[in-house]
């Protein structure tokens, strides 16, 4: 009884009504696209795998720039753990997936709808361009997201010129693909080793990984 009356003394309702409201929000607008004609099952998925990866962000407090600054400065080493637990969890589901699309990873053709792209410089200058955007807003783009959701009115003009970044990439991929892009390789690892071998060979990189970084950072018990 004590514990229902701190509740709605310390205003805490306030939050469980609002999720229950977003909940029910996301529930109807991931139906109504499911009947409406010309969208179906792929955009009502698209909505709730949203709601629920945005859910477990903002919980988690996930971003990786965060991340990685507290591993760099304080020697914490949790949050990268957890990024290379889900890069080990997405791996496994990634073979079982693409598996389901292509039994032979030698058939000669990559698999339909899974944006494999080419290999070039292109790719280190767009995580050099997005990391120096995360370090100068202070966040990555999942984070600027959750907060939005928290009241954060500078997340706000972050993702202004995440906008302004997206147009200008726009505008000048013509150029990059013509002289990277087109006649760069496309590696697809499983291409060459199968799924068990380089499922295996990815899973032991992020173990080894794992252990370096357990090996560099503090006990999180020191930060308790």
């Amino acid at each position: 009884m004590s514990e229902d009356i701190s509740l709605f003394k310390n205003g805490e309702w306030k939050r469980y009504l609002g999720f229950g409201i977003v909940s029910i929000l996301l529930f109807y607008i991931s139906y109504y696209l499911n009947e409406k004609e010309g969208y179906g099952r792929d955009f009502s998925f698209s909505v709730l795998a949203g709601g629920s990866l945005g859910f477990l962000m903002q919980r988690t407090r996930f971003c990786f720039f965060c991340n990685f600054k507290d591993f760099l400065i304080k020697k914490e080493s949790t949050g990268l753990i957890g990024i290379l637990t889900a890069l080990a969890v997405s791996t496994i589901g990634y073979s079982i997936v693409f598996g389901a699309w292509i039994p032979d990873p030698n058939a000669g053709y990559l698999p339909p709808n899974a944006f494999i792209s080419p290999v070039h410089i292109h790719l280190l200058l767009g995580g050099l361009a997005f990391g120096f955007g995360m370090s100068l807003s202070g966040s990555c783009i999942s984070g600027h997201l959750y907060r939005i959701g928290e009241g954060s009115f500078s997340s706000w003009f972050a993702l202004l010129g995440s906008g302004i970044g997206f147009i200008l990439g726009f505008l000048s991929w013509n150029f990059i693909y013509i002289q990277w892009v087109s006649e760069a390789n496309t590696i697809w690892i499983p291409k060459y080793l199968g799924y068990g071998l380089s499922t295996f060979l990815i899973l032991g990189i992020l173990f080894f990984l794992a252990v370096w970084i357990s090996k560099k950072g503090k006990d999180p018990d020191t930060f308790r």
